[in-house]
């Protein structure tokens, strides 16, 4: 809970200031390139490290990104290194993703399918999105394939998720089997 509070007191910080300077979408490609980070074990370990000081990781940062990201992004991980706060970066990258997206009526739907799905098939999904939303919002689709799912689908659309897979119906079923009590006819 701590996290998410100094994270997003962070992320409005940044997106208010990067709002003001007219840089949003600039700092938008920095903060993903940033993210791209995020499965690099060794990066990680160097943001949480109480061993590294400040100096070298600041350094380290100037010598990844210097030329890839703007001098204000630079400046605002600068910021959250020297007040401590360097392990929280990715948490702040996550909250500022969200208000990015609300900021721009953005509606991130998280579709996952036991299989690929086809172009039509996905812009069928689109449509109806858009139509349960009265095209208030820019739709982007998350697709991911987990074959756990054996057929069907998930959506998850704000905090809701629509569960319509093979392996939900399944349990379904296999719970409504345990808890009904037969009795044994001749």
């Amino acid at each position: 809970m701590r996290n998410i509070k100094v994270s997003l007191r962070y992320a409005k910080s940044l997106i208010s200031l990067s709002i003001k300077n007219k840089l949003l979408e600039k700092i938008k490609v920095d903060l993903d390139l940033i993210q791209s980070f995020h499965s690099n074990v060794e990066f990680k370990n160097l943001l949480k490290s109480p061993i590294v000081k400040n100096e070298k990781k600041i350094n380290i940062f100037k010598l990844i990104f210097k030329d890839h990201i703007s001098p204000f992004t630079l400046s605002f991980i600068t910021l959250l290194i020297m007040k401590k706060r360097e392990s929280f970066l990715f948490d702040v990258i996550d909250q500022f993703n969200l208000l990015y997206n609300d900021h721009k009526n953005i509606l991130v739907v998280k579709l996952k399918t036991a299989h690929n799905i086809s172009k039509e098939t996905r812009s069928k999904f689109l449509d109806k999105i858009q139509y349960s939303f009265k095209n208030k919002f820019e739709i982007i689709l998350d697709e991911k394939v987990d074959s756990s799912l054996i057929g069907g689908f998930t959506l998850n659309i704000f905090d809701m998720e629509y569960n319509s897979s093979v392996k939900n119906q399944l349990e379904s079923l296999k719970k409504k089997i345990n808890t009904k009590t037969y009795i044994k006819q001749f």
